[in-house]
C-alpha cells in the first residue's frame, strides 16, 4: 500500500509508505495523519514525511507466577508496563530504509535516526500491582492494581488519530495476584487485583468459590500481564503475558509532549 504527499506538501494521504507485511494502519483527520505500525519489520516512506513525531513503546512484562512454600502462600506480582520514548521533532527521509523493531526493546533505526527504549530519554512504564502473601504468624498482605500508564506521546489527555486505539493508555501495571488459604482471602485486606487504565492485565483471582486465571496485557500496548493466583486447595497459578508493544508516527505538532 502506498501513501503519499500531495503536490503542495499536504497531510499524507495515501501510500508513500511500504511496510512488512503491511501490519500498520493509517488515519488523518484534516491536516494531520498518523500512522501506527503493530509488528517489527522495515519501513521505507515514498514521499517527503516532513517532521515527525514519534512514539515507541516496548512490550509489558510477564506477570508473576504464584508459589507455595510450606504454609506459606505468595501470589504472582503484576507485570511492570514496557518503558516507552516519545520523540518530536524528527526527521525522516524518503527512500530510507528503517528497520522497525517491537519487542523487549522497541526502536526505529536508518539514515540519521537511532531512537530505542533503551535509550537515556526513554521512561519507565507503570509499575504492576504488588503481590498477596498469606501465611501463619505473620501480617498477611493485600495484592494491589498496577499503575494507570500513560497516553500516547506522553501527552495529558488523549490525541490518537488511529481510531481502533482511541482512548487507551500505554504501558500500563498488571494487576498483582492474590491469595487464599483456608478461607483467608487477600483482597479482603484491602487489595485489589484489577490491571492500570483498561490494558493492564487483571491478576488471578482465587476465593473459597473458585479461582480465575491472571489477564494479558492488551495487544500493543506494551502493558503488563496479571500476577497468578495462590491458593491452599487449587494450588498456584502462572501469570499472564504482558501485551506486545507499538510504534506510532505522526505529522510534527508543536504540542508533542
Amino acid at each position: 500500500m502506498i501513501f503519499q504527499l500531495d503536490a503542495a506538501g499536504g497531510p499524507m494521504t495515501e501510500a508513500a509508505v511500504d511496510f512488512t507485511d503491511d501490519a500498520f494502519a493509517f488515519s488523518r483527520s484534516g491536516q494531520d495523519w498518523e500512522l501506527m505500525l503493530m509488528e517489527s519489520g522495515t519501513l521505507r516512506l515514498n514521499a517527503m514525511p516532513g517532521l515527525v513525531d514519534i512514539f515507541l513503546v516496548a512490550d509489558g512484562a510477564n506477570g508473576g507466577t504464584g508459589r507455595q512454600v510450606g504454609a506459606y502462600y505468595y501470589s504472582g506480582k503484576g507485570g511492570d508496563g514496557g518503558r516507552y520514548l516519545a520523540a518530536s521533532g524528527v526527521r525522516l527521509q524518503r527512500g530510507t530504509a528503517y528497520a522497525v523493531t517491537i519487542g523487549a526493546v522497541s526502536g526505529i533505526a536508518g539514515g540519521d535516526v537511532t531512537l530505542a527504549t533503551d535509550g537515556e530519554a526513554s521512561q519507565a512504564g507503570a509499575a504492576g500491582g504488588r503481590a498477596a502473601y498469606v501465611g501463619p504468624n505473620d501480617p498477611n498482605t493485600a495484592n494491589e492494581a498496577g499503575g494507570p500508564g500513560i497516553y500516547a506521546y506522553g501527552e495529558e489527555q488523549d490525541t490518537l488519530l488511529i481510531e481502533s486505539m482511541r482512548g487507551k493508555r500505554f504501558c500500563a501495571g498488571g494487576g498483582g495476584g492474590d491469595c487464599s488459604v483456608s478461607g483467608t482471602h487477600s483482597s479482603a485486606h484491602g487489595g485489589v487485583n484489577e490491571g492500570g487504565a483498561t490494558d493492564g492485565g487483571d491478576g488471578g483471582s482465587s476465593s473459597s468459590g473458585g479461582v480465575s486465571a491472571a489477564g494479558a496485557g492488551g495487544e500493543n500496548t506494551g502493558s503488563g500481564g496479571g500476577g497468578g493466583y495462590s491458593h491452599s486447595t487449587y494450588g498456584v497459578a502462572a501469570g499472564a503475558a504482558g501485551g506486545s508493544g507499538v510504534v506510532f508516527i505522526r505529522k510534527h505538532r508543536e504540542t508533542a509532549g
